[in-house]
């Protein structure tokens, strides 16, 4: 028989890559007249076999797979690597059967080079089907995905970018995006420009999927860390106004509340929290600092510290809050023993702990000078805080007092 021309096998291969199934099984037959030139049409059949349903393209493909490309040990070479990692982030199921039958990666090291090296071919691929917007983004976002797994950040805000553009409706990779800038940037201290980036990113994937609530509850995190607390209340709000028991933006609520000396809200949302969820330990925590903060009703805050501590003897908010409880009654070495526990159990060095690391210190560094005439201790943990912030106010300040005592 006569070889394919150059416009055939053009032709041939639109119609293989076609969105519409008749078009594909047509494109099918016709390859079955021209068997010869199959190795040719790789790729189109490569996807019509792993991401196809319908059963007859499914078995073609496969039958055109195994008899001339798979026992080509040219072509098996060539694809083989390609076809692990296209199926694997495509979210097919028979990725782990491919991928044990031939065992081209042992290390995640090494899966996460080729499968960066592959990267490339995902184009020949997505020029084929270009009316597959929704497997693309799909593949696109798996991608990212794997990427955020194995910490390359930056490669994957890029792939998930890519799923945004190749289907603007794949809200995942809205949400993905904006907590990768949020929690591996903005909260590190870096891309601080970038936060409104971050809040379009969320009010998108909640666009998408409204019922999605920690696109609201990462918004609102963000501008309390920002320190605009008006914004916070704002989201926290609205996660409220859809779901009014929810405890987390209750809690946060309340928390915000206390910052701004407002008690009396402050406990009106922390007992809705409480109301719901009367075991959760940052709830009774929140509860127990009102109380004493707010109302200076240290017996049933102690109670409520030491039932969360109880529950969770890693909860180090409570061991500090009881520092602070204990100093208040002059009880000094209970003091001191609490606020050592917390810094402990709350010696996490994340930016974010490190900050909350750095108010432990403070108090504790504050305590020791003002409090249990500790010069030497308190000095202490004023080199701490510089250690980890060399320019930390409060430590200079507090330092420099010290030295002066100390003469």
């Amino acid at each position: 028989m006569k070889p394919l021309s150059a416009e055939e096998i053009q032709n041939l291969q639109a119609l293989l890559c076609s969105a519409d199934e008749n078009s594909v099984v047509l494109g099918l037959e016709l390859l079955k007249q021209h068997e010869e030139a199959v190795p040719r049409f790789a790729r189109p059949l490569i996807l019509l076999y792993y991401f196809h349903k319908p059963k007859k393209i499914v078995s073609t493909a496969k039958r055109f797979l195994q008899k001339y490309v798979f026992k080509n040990s040219v072509w098996r070479d060539k694809l083989n690597k390609e076809i692990i990692v296209l199926i694997r982030m495509g979210g097919n199921s028979n990725y782990y059967n491919y991928f044990y039958r031939y065992k081209y990666w042992n290390e995640k090291a090494e899966m996460l080079k080729e499968m960066q090296g592959h990267i490339p071919h995902f184009e020949t691929y997505r020029q084929m089907f270009q009316g597959r917007s929704k497997f693309y983004g799909r593949l696109y976002l798996n991608i990212a995905n794997h990427l955020k797994h194995h910490k390359s950040y930056d490669l994957g805000l890029l792939y998930y970018q890519y799923a945004q553009i190749v289907n603007l409706n794949q809200g995942e990779a809205y949400f993905h995006y904006a907590h990768i800038l949020q929690t591996k940037y903005i909260q590190k201290g870096k891309r601080q420009e970038d936060y409104q980036e971050v809040v379009d990113n969320y009010q998108k994937a909640f666009n998408i999927n409204s019922h999605n609530l920690s696109c609201y509850m990462n918004t609102a995190i963000l501008y309390e860390e920002m320190d605009r607390m008006e914004e916070a209340i704002d989201y926290y709000s609205r996660i409220l106004k859809i779901k009014p028991e929810h405890v987390g933006a209750l809690n946060n609520l309340a928390n915000i509340y206390m910052k701004l000396q407002d008690f009396d809200h402050a406990k009106s949302y922390v007992l809705r929290a409480h109301k719901v969820q009367p075991k959760d330990v940052h709830v009774l925590d929140s509860y127990a600092h009102i109380l004493m903060l707010g109302f200076q009703n240290l017996k049933d805050a102690e109670i409520l510290f030491k039932q969360v501590i109880e529950l969770n003897d890693d909860h180090h908010y409570s061991f500090t809050g009881l520092g602070d409880l204990y100093k208040q009654q002059g009880e000094y070495a209970l003091a001191e023993k609490h606020y050592l526990r917390g810094i402990q159990k709350g010696g996490l060095f994340t930016t974010k702990d490190v900050q909350e690391l750095l108010e432990k210190f403070e108090k504790l560094a504050a305590f020791y000078f003002y409090d249990y005439n500790q010069s030497k201790l308190a000095k202490k943990y004023c080199k701490k805080m510089l250690k980890l912030r060399p320019n930390h106010t409060f430590a200079l300040k507090l330092l420099n007092q010290i030295n002066q005592k100390l003469i």
